[in-house]
Order: structure tokens, then sequence, then C-alpha cells
């Protein structure tokens, strides 16, 4: 009995326990980074510093992740819940991780908000975000 009224006593003071969208709300915004290669760290840099320059707000969390192959180079792609925003190859040996990070982030950010805008605008109140 006691553990009983110590338990609702502590529910009722620490309230309900946060839903997935209450804690994405809270915690948005993290770059996760799952890259291997110096290359996929470097990229991993440019990139956050060029998306935290370009949203005002936290904007949602994303993962930067890195397939290398030692023959062929790296495949590189930015995913938010599991959905490829973009993707590129990259062969050892080239230059330009500021532009290519520059153009990620121009993208990444456009599809982000025509996602949102697709939210918006979907009227399917009886099904779940990821069935058609």
């Amino acid at each position: 009995m006691k553990r009983l009224i110590v338990f609702s006593l502590l529910t009722i003071l620490l309230g309900p326990p946060l839903s997935a969208q209450t804690l994405e709300d809270e915690i948005g915004g993290i770059l996760t980074n799952r890259t291997i290669t110096r290359f996929g760290q470097q990229f991993y840099l440019a990139f956050t510093h060029q998306y935290r320059l370009s949203e005002q707000d936290s904007g949602p969390s994303l993962v930067i992740v890195e397939r290398p192959s030692a023959r062929w180079g790296s495949l590189i792609w930015v995913e938010h819940n599991n959905m490829r925003l973009y993707q590129f190859f990259w062969q050892p040996g080239k230059n330009g991780i500021e532009v290519i990070a520059r153009k990620a982030v121009d993208e990444v950010v456009q599809r982000l908000h025509r996602k949102k805008l697709e939210q918006l605008l979907s009227d399917h109140f009886d099904l779940d975000s990821d069935e058609f």
C-alpha cells in the first residue's frame, strides 16, 4: 500500500511521461555524426557549420552517415527519420568539401521545408505518418 501511495505521489509530482513528439521538440536540432573516415569527419564539421548558419531555430535532428570503400571512395548521406534527404559519392583525391557541404545544406533545408509543407497539406487523419 505504501508503494502505491509513493508511486502515485511521484507520478503526480513528476507529471505525465513525455511522448516522442514532445521529446523531439525539446531536444531537436541534434546533428549525429556516423562518419568514419577523415573526409567524412571534415564533411560533418563543414555541414554542421553551414547548417547552423542557415537555420534560425534548432531545426529537426539529422544524421550524417558514411559508407566508405577503400577502392571506390565514400558514399555519404544525410537522413531525417530514416529518410535520405541528400546523398553523394566522394572519390579519393578530390577537394571542395565546403562547396559540397553548402550545396548539401541548401538541398536538405529545401527538402525539410517541402516535407513540413506536405504534412500541413495532407489530410490523412486516419493514417500514421509512415503509412500511405
